[in-house]
This record gives C-alpha cells, structure tokens and sequence, in this order.
C-alpha cells in the first residue's frame, strides 16, 4: 500500500498565467483531433490495415473474403528510397574574403555532428512519417552527459503524435506560432525519477485521477491521464514571452552601443562612456513542464538561438483551414476500392463452381439431398438418381462475371497512380519494350517534377536544423554557445580522405607592435556567413552522371588527361582513389625531375634550311653531324674556283653586290652545277640566299689564310618573306651573264 496524501497537503497551481497555459493546450488537442484521426488512418494503410471493422465483420458473416492487395506501400517505399538516394548537402557561404577558411571549417564541422547523430537515418524517417501522415517533427538539443562530463549536438526524431501545434498558427511549417507543446504518457515512477523534489505532486495526482470517476476527454482521447495504464501526460510547453529589459546606451571609441546592465562597470561611468538608460522589448522563450494541475518545471529556454529546439517537416498544408497531408490521404479511396472489388470478384470466382441444382420432386431423398449440397461442386463428384430422373435434374448455370468488374479494378490502380504522381516510368514496371530512352526519362522526371514539393519542404526543414545549429541573426547557436572548448573533430573532406580540424585553439603569435599575443584559432563564434541547402543532390547517382559529363567535356575539347586527372579521381567512387593519385602525382615529379636533369639532344634528321645561316656550321659541329661540305653551303665549292682577291671582295660586298655577283656567277657555273645549286636553295627566302653566299665567300677566304674580312650589314628581314621558287630560279638563271 502507498500512503496517499490528504488532499489538503498538496495545492493545485490555480495561477492565471498556468490556467492559460492549460487552455491552450485543451485548444490545440481539440483543433489538432481531426488531422490525428486522419493520420492514424493513414499510418494503418500504409501498414496494410485497410479494412473497416465493421466492413469486414459484415462480410466475414455472409461468408466473402476480405483481401488487402497494398498498392500504397510501394509508393512510399519508392518515395523513401528516392529521398535516401537524393540528399541534400549543406553550404556555407562567406560573406567576406576572410571567412573563406572558417566556411570550410564550418561545414566540416556540421558533417562531423551529423556523421554522430546518424542524421541520414533522422532525416529518412521525418521523411517517411511526413510521405505518410503530413507531419515529421525532428528535435535539435544539446545533450549532456554527466559521466564524462560533456555534451554533443543531437538531432533526434519525434513521433509526429507527441507534437501539439499553436491552433491559430496560419503559416505552412507553423513559423508564426507563438507556442507549441510535446507530450508524452509516463508512468509515476519515471517521473519520481526525474523530478524526485515533486514525487509528493506525482503520487497525490496519480491517486486523485485513479479514484474519479470521469476521466476528461477531448474526443475519444484523455486528456491528462490514461486510466487504464495509470499514466500520466506530461506536458512540455514552449511559448515566447515577451519582456521589458534595462540596457545602457554607451559611446565607445565613437560608436553607439548597447549593453546590458550587467555589463556595465564602473569605468564606464567614470569614462563618460554611458548616455542614458533604455528600456526595450525583447522576445524570450520559457519551457513550461506540468502535469494536470500541477507545474513540475518552468524556466527561460537554455538555448541562446531563440527558437523552438523543434523543426517540422509538412508534406502538403495550405494553413489556414486545412489540415497537414501525406501522400497516402487522397489515395485511400481508390485503395479501397481495389480491395473490395478484387474481393468481389474472388467471391463470384468461388460462388460459379457451386451455383446450385434444380430439380423436381423426388429426385434425391433426404440423404442424397444432404451430399450433393455438400460436395456437389467438388472435381470428380459422382452424384447418384433414380431411374429415370436425370431429365427433371439440372444444374443452375450461373452468368459471365462482368467484365467491367475487373475494368473498373484497372482504373482504381491507375487513380493511384495519377493521384500520387508516381507513375510507371518511376516505378520501373509496364514499360512498354517500344519506348525509348528519352520517353522513360521523361515520365521519370514527370513523376519527379510532381513530387518536388516535397523535397523542397524537407531541404526547407534542413536548413532551419543548421539554423538552430549556428545562430541566425547575430544570436549564437548550438555549436557558439556550447562548443567554446578546444575540441578536435574528424571529418571526411570533399574528396573522401579523412582529415582532422581543431577548433578554438588558442596559440601565441608575434605582433610587431604588441609583441607576444594569444589568438583563437578556428574560432566559431566570429565571422559572418550564410547557410543554404544545396540544390544539387551529393549522391553516388549524381556524382557518376556528373564525372561522366566532365569526360565528355575533356575529350570534346581536346584538353589533356594529366592536366585534370587528379580532378577526375576526386569526383570518382572508385575504390583507393587516393592512393592512386598519390602514386600519380610521385610518378608526374619524377618526370618533371628527369625532364629537368636529362639535357636537350638535337637528332640528325635536323632540317638544315631552319637554323639560321651564319649558326649552321656552329650548330653541326656541335652536335656532331658529318655532312658533305656542299650540304653545309651549296656556294662554297663554286667559290672554292675563284682566285683569292676576287673571294675578298665578294666577302665585303653589300646585298646588291652580292646579289649581281649571284647572277654572274651562275653564268659561268656549268649546266649540271647550275642544276644542283638551284635544287638545294628551292624553297629559301632570298635574303637568306644572298647570306648563305656571303657567309661561302667569308668560310673560303679565312680557309685560305685570308685576313678576316669586314662582315656587311646584314638585309633587313621583310615582314612576310617570299620563298624562291622554280620559276624564280630559273629566271636568275637565264638573267646570269659572264662579265669577269
């Protein structure tokens, strides 16, 4: 036996500020009880429970079955596969060049709190619960650990029947609601548990409830206790207040401000520093905790951030004078249908294999009358008459089921399909083998284009989680408030490779005129930043379709492989991708090493006309290429023929000169030398000739122990040179005349 308290012992808290939050909480179980009807439904048909009790009593009383064929389950299951396959990344985006760096820490970190809570997982289940009933709720907090006395970021998913909305709240995902409440049912000892210094209130309130005889209903529902489980709600109620607060308008190095007054110091009055007190409204949210008429619990929120610490997810809700949908709300009528007409037709199956017998009297005795009711419709049945009574026995034969039995059936299915937008292109099933790949893609993306509003709203969803999480407006979130310590995290990068980032690291560095000062590495609660989801999805799929395109890219245009290879493997799921760049990036330094050690070498298959005249002889002999001395200089042997005055002066002639002496000299050449010349300068700008003839006449005269005879100013290169050609050739041929 428990000893009951007197009544007197214990007060209820008849506060008005308590007695309104007890009436918004009677109106918000009252407008929320048609859309939970609705979900329970919803819930049981997506769990293959679709008949009505009282349908499928009636029916098993007249003998006809009662099949459940379940066409919504797959269309969930496609929509929750498509979501897991189709996640959505968060970004950081700096608003300055010097917040670059702390972005990128930032999402680093976001990845690792996620990577903890198995948000993935989180995340597919709102999903699911919101593709069913309307509503998925997540819950961003910060957990305490009192072991190891520290705390982690969680985010965690509540059951969409725990949350009771603000009734007047108009906005589509309840932005505008000035309170919400979570309830659970608990029994009086978990409670005992956790508010041990209020177990007299838990025991009285339990006591009074058991002994009363009518329990509050809202509906079919209780309102603060579960008779026959002996439980309790508890109730958790968050709502905004809004209150007046002291704040001191100060004047600091030129610039307005306000603190708070706590703090103000001294100095700053001293200093002149502070204007005039202000009084502003500031919005602040409490969390009330109670039971019944008791509160177990009220306090201003721990979160710095403002906001309610729950999120919602809504499929489809207009607001006001609507109520939150799933995809399975509008198709439960054609479900219904498809089950009771495949039921029907299994029972007009079952009912042609015994329609009956109709006889005259006196066929059968009462024994006979008995067996052929019994197993007149079973396969081999021998039935037995008189004689002579097989012309007044015959057998009932029933009608053709109707055909619009099984059409109407067809369309049920297809209403399904119309009314959810996922059509057969989606489901990969009834494709005709005539369709082309563009036809199917384009019903895919159909059926994609019709459920967006969905994935919209979860990426909505996702982005006000990161606002809980980093803070929105100047106020500090999760990670701000509570991640002040230096702490390491290891997270996976873009590329897949495992790295570490230290935040909040505190290190002395050297200040040219402050000397040694200490400074915050990574620090989190500095740098101005904004949070978007990204549109693109970051999975296996999408990063395939996007190397693929970016191959196709490269070839087209011709860029080459070494150039992006490392990019490639990067946007690649192949398997040690990092340790197949790295042995590609040591393999492309020991080229550039080798390629930087190994000198240039010249082959002998060099074109002589491409080096420049007066640098052929150098260059041969350098690199060591033997060549007949008429493929040095073709003028050479014919200048080799003249008397050593004349090659002195051809040696200091001007490009005129040299140019008549060319003439002449082809002149006096025999035909077959003339030939041979004229082959080997085919081809060779005319300037270039006229030096090659120059620089014949310098090499025979300094071989001839000559003195070094005065180099002539060399011809000006025309901007498009004309090469000498056969027809130009020729002509200084025939022009050639023998004056010496």
């Amino acid at each position: 036996m428990f000893a009951v308290p007197m009544e007197d012992t214990v007060e209820s808290d008849h506060s008005p500020e308590f007695m309104r939050y007890r009436d918004e909480f009677r109106a918000s179980v009252d407008k929320d009880r048609d859309w939970r009807v609705e979900a329970r439904e919803d819930i049981e048909f997506f769990c293959g429970k679709q008949w009505d009790d009282r349908d499928r009593q009636i029916l098993n009383e007249q003998g006809r079955p009662t099949l459940t064929i379940n066409r919504i389950k797959p269309l969930i299951n496609l929509l929750s596969g498509y979501q897991r396959l189709n996640r959505f990344e968060p970004e950081f985006l700096p608003r300055t060049k010097n917040d670059i760096d702390l972005c990128s820490v930032r999402k680093g970190v976001t990845k690792y709190i996620m990577d903890q809570c198995d948000y993935a997982s989180v995340e597919s289940a709102v999903f699911l619960d919101g593709s069913i009933c309307g509503r998925g709720w997540f819950e961003v907090c910060y957990d305490w650990d009192y072991a190891s006395l520290d705390g982690d970021i969680k985010i965690k998913r509540v059951s969409p029947m725990d949350i009771y909305p603000d009734p007047e709240s108009v906005a589509p995902d309840y932005s505008d609601a000035k309170f919400l409440f979570r309830c659970k049912w608990a029994d009086k000892d978990e409670l005992k548990a956790v508010y041990p210094q209020h177990a007299d209130i838990i025991d009285f309130t339990t006591n009074e409830y058991d002994r009363a005889e009518d329990i509050t209903l809202v509906g079919l529902e209780p309102l603060w206790y579960q008779k026959n489980t002996h439980k309790l709600r508890l109730v958790e109620r968050w709502g905004r207040r809004t209150e007046s607060q002291q704040y001191y308008l100060v004047v600091i190095d030129g610039k307005e401000s306000l603190l708070k007054k706590e703090e103000i110091t001294v100095d700053h009055f001293v200093s002149g520093q502070v204007k005039r007190p202000v009084s502003l409204p500031i919005t602040k949210t409490y969390c009330t905790v109670f039971i019944g008429e008791h509160v177990l619990e009220e306090k201003e929120s721990p979160y710095e951030h403002g906001m309610f610490p729950y999120v919602p997810f809504i499929a489809y809700y207009l607001g006001e004078g609507d109520i939150p949908a799933g995809v399975v709300r509008d198709i439960k009528d054609p479900q219904r249908e498809v089950n009771k007409r495949r039921s029907q037709s299994l029972h007009i199956l079952g009912t042609q294999a015994n329609s009956g017998w109709i006889h005259e009297e006196g066929v059968f005795d009462a024994k006979q009358k008995s067996n052929v009711r019994k197993f007149g419709s079973m396969p081999g049945v021998m039935i037995e008459t008189k004689p002579g009574m097989m012309t007044k026995l015959q057998r009932i034969n029933p009608p053709n089921p109707p055909v619009g039995l099984f059409q109407a059936e067809q369309e049920a299915v297809q209403d399904i399909r119309d009314i959810s937008g996922i059509n057969e292109g989606m489901l990969g099933t009834d494709i005709s083998q005539s369709a082309s790949g563009k036809a199917i893609e384009l019903r895919q993306r159909q059926a994609v284009t019709h459920i967006g509003a969905l994935f919209d709203n979860l990426r909505r969803a996702k982005q006000q989680i990161l606002f809980i999480m980093w803070g929105k407006r100047g106020k500090k979130g999760l990670v701000q408030q509570y991640y002040t310590d230096e702490k390491t995290f290891r997270i996976v990068g873009d590329n897949g490779e495992q790295d570490f980032i230290t935040i909040n690291q505190r290190v002395q560095v050297e200040d040219p005129i402050l000397g040694v000062i200490h400074k915050t590495l990574n620090d989190l609660s500095v740098g101005e930043f904004d949070i978007v989801v990204s549109d693109t999805p970051s999975t296996a799929t999408q990063r395939q379709s996007q190397f693929w395109a970016l191959v196709d890219a490269i070839s087209k245009l011709g860029i080459p492989g070494d150039m992006v290879f490392d990019m490639l493997i990067d946007m690649s799921d192949i398997p040690n991708r990092e340790e197949i760049k790295k042995r590609w990036m040591e393999r492309q330094q020991a080229q550039q090493e080798a390629g930087q050690q190994t000198p240039i070498k010249l082959t002998g298959n060099i074109n002589i006309k491409d080096i420049p005249p007066e640098a052929q002889a150098q260059m041969l002999a350098r690199i060591g290429i033997e060549l007949p001395i008429q493929q040095q200089n073709p003028f050479v042997p014919v200048l080799q023929q003249l008397p050593p005055q004349v090659i002195m002066a051809i040696s200091q002639m001007g490009p005129q000169e040299l140019y008549g002496a060319i003439k002449m000299l082809f002149g006096q050449m025999p035909p077959e030398i003339q030939a041979q010349v004229g082959q080997m300068i085919q081809g060779i700008p005319p300037e270039q000739v006229i030096q090659m003839f120059h620089d014949a006449a310098v090499q025979v005269s300094s071989a001839a122990g000559g003195s070094q005879p005065q180099v002539p100013q060399q011809v000006q290169q025309r901007p498009n040179p004309q090469t000498m050609t056969q027809p130009a050739v020729r002509e200084m041929l025939s022009a050639a005349q023998i004056g010496m």
